[in-house]
């Protein structure tokens, strides 16, 4: 498994919980994209298959925090997983604001930013990477829908399969 393969750390959703009645989100925008083709790359038809990586980025700010997440999507024909052909990178950024943002810890802002930002920010990350798939002349790249359990939930054998 290669490095950007590998899943992230687990987020404590149990910490993250303990903001969210505390904050809002108070803006959300497209921070940066860029989507280009592989040089040299031949285009294959449809079908073709994607992999998604996610950043996360982060900054306290005096009156609540803010939050970047990227997104990066590259495209392969379904027969050639080692030739990318199509790349995109998306970044949105979000900024919630909380009453006293000084009483929670860094231990519970990045849990909460690596999911309710995740989740907050994924609608604008699909979108934006459907239209620039589109804009690019290919049948739209979609991305699944994305969704974390409740605080509290624990994995169990039947998640791991």
């Amino acid at each position: 498994m290669s490095e950007a393969d590998q899943l992230p750390p687990p987020v404590d959703l149990d910490l993250a919980a303990h903001i969210v009645p505390h904050v809002h989100l108070a803006a959300a925008r497209l921070f940066e994209v860029h989507a280009s083709f592989v040089m040299g790359a031949q285009i294959p038809d449809p079908p073709y298959t994607f992999t998604t990586g996610i950043g996360f980025a982060w900054a306290r700010r005096e009156d609540g925090f803010g939050y970047v997440i990227r997104c990066e999507v590259t495209a392969f024909p379904l027969d050639e997983l080692e030739q990318p052909f199509w790349k995109c990178e998306a970044a949105h950024e979000l900024t919630y604001q909380a009453e006293n943002a000084d009483q929670f810890s860094d231990e519970e802002a990045i849990p909460f930013g690596m999911s309710s930002g995740v989740l907050a920010a994924w609608p604008y990350l699909r979108e934006t990477v459907q239209s620039m798939s589109a804009r690019s002349g290919l049948n739209p790249i979609v991305l699944d829908v994305i969704r974390f359990p409740g605080p509290g939930w624990q994995p169990t054998a039947e998640d791991d399969s």
